[in-house]
């Protein structure tokens, strides 16, 4: 035996079941006071959900006071062990008579370890040679490095100078 369900509202109807009773039908009426009841229970349920949000909202601003500060502290501490290390390898590249692009490259926690890498990086890339800001530098030396011949251009305005 098939039933209808495509004209009769699941649950409501008059079909007959498999056990053949008559299942009954509701008016509108009664399916708004039964969704209305529901409802009622449902919020009952809730009902101090407001009061319960009130006093997590009052709890968390302390906390996160309390987190803001702790992430301020990390911070602060983060900036001044940054500007520590910075000093230390600045007195060391100094000390090693290192450019300020070398001192860069420095590494290590400790003034052993900065000097140490000091002096590897003095001994790969050929002494702190410092050169003096006035001064030009030696063209010829590149050249014999790379091989290639300098160039000395003469400008077309002087045809006199050779």
């Amino acid at each position: 035996m098939s039933e209808d369900t495509s004209t009769n509202p699941p649950g409501g109807g008059t079909s007959t079941g498999a056990s053949g009773t008559a299942e009954k039908m509701f008016t509108q009426a009664e399916v708004e006071r039964i969704i209305g009841e529901r409802l009622k229970r449902e919020r009952e349920k809730y009902a101090d959900y407001d009061e319960l949000k009130k006093r997590a909202e009052e709890a968390d601003p302390s906390k996160s006071e309390l987190q803001k500060l702790a992430d301020r502290v990390a911070a602060a501490e983060k900036r001044a062990a940054d500007a520590e290390a910075k000093q230390l390898r600045a007195e060391v590249a100094q000390a090693k008579g290192l450019t300020a692009a070398q001192a860069k490259r420095l590494t290590g926690s400790t003034r052993e370890e900065l000097e140490a890498d000091a002096d590897e990086l003095l001994e790969a890339f050929g002494g702190g040679k410092k050169t003096e800001p006035d001064a030009e530098p030696d063209e010829s030396a590149g050249a014999a490095i790379f091989g290639r011949p300098k160039e000395r251009l003469t400008p077309g305005a002087a045809p006199d100078r050779e």
